[in-house]
């Protein structure tokens, strides 16, 4: 009997079908991957060591797997409901060209790259923002380290902007080139760009400054070179789904993220 045990250090994924199963587990709060397949595979016995298997992993390291929303995935799906998992949340991903885009408002912001502020005030900004786990300074920098070395992106870091409205912080942007292994469904298309993260200041919300922040964001990624935007919110996230509808971005699909308590 043998079951391949794999670590990755990108990307995350689930396959599963009546010959062939391949789970990749994204281990909670981490960058590290672990993977258990089988490929032609008919003996039930087998398929069920790797059941066994991949349940006691997905337990013991608090795995988020990802599954679409669609009958492509339905397999996997069914093949993670029937080892015990359940949906922790769902996010909607939206798409948008970016050839065409023009930015539609009058922009009141001033942005200033990580470069012009320096890391440490950039940093004040995002912990300010976000709801993020990285939560000192340090880690931030090995966060921003880590993703040069894996993604090769110290370009795009360049491109991450503080948001300020007359001297006073807003938010942050942070656009971001996506590579092929991290999504592969969208850039077989064309140069696909995100935004890691766009967060506004708790005290500056429902101003309507997010649709104003989301727009330059896209011309950003525009700026770099980048044909078409892929960005994703959970389905409870109103607001932002209200902002990707105003600036035009096209609903794709859904995707659950499963996990096993």
């Amino acid at each position: 009997m043998k079951i391949e045990e794999k670590v990755y250090k990108t990307g995350y994924s689930l396959k599963a079908g009546e010959n062939y199963i391949e789970l990749i587990g994204h281990k909670k709060g981490g960058y590290d991957f672990n993977a258990f397949s089988i490929k032609n595979e008919k003996n039930k016995k087998i398929i069920n060591e790797l059941r066994k298997r991949f349940f006691e992993f997905a337990k013991r390291e608090k795995c988020i797997i990802q599954s679409e929303d669609s009958e492509r995935d339905m397999p996997q799906s069914n093949f993670l409901i029937d080892c015990g998992f359940k949906i922790k949340y769902s996010k909607i991903c939206f798409v948008k060209n970016l050839i065409n885009h023009t930015f539609p408002y009058d922009d009141i912001f001033q942005y200033r790259s990580i470069n012009d502020t320096g890391i440490e005030k950039f940093f004040e900004v995002f912990r300010a923002s976000c709801a993020d786990p990285i939560r000192t300074l340090s880690g931030f920098k090995r966060y921003i380290k880590r993703m040069i070395k894996e993604y090769n992106c110290g370009d795009d870091i360049d491109n991450w902007k503080s948001v300020f409205l007359k001297e006073r912080p807003v938010g942050i942007i942070m656009p971001f080139k996506i590579l092929t292994v991290m999504a592969p469904k969208f850039t077989t298309r064309r140069k696909v760009g995100t935004l890691l993260n766009i967060a506004l200041l708790p005290k500056e919300r429902g101003k309507g400054y997010g649709r104003i922040i989301h727009s330059r964001g896209l011309m950003i990624l525009k700026d770099m070179d980048l044909k078409t935007y892929l960005g994703s919110t959970n389905t409870d996230n109103y607001a932002m789904l209200k902002v990707f509808k105003i600036n035009k971005c096209r609903k794709e699909l859904i995707q659950n993220f499963y996990h096993i308590k």
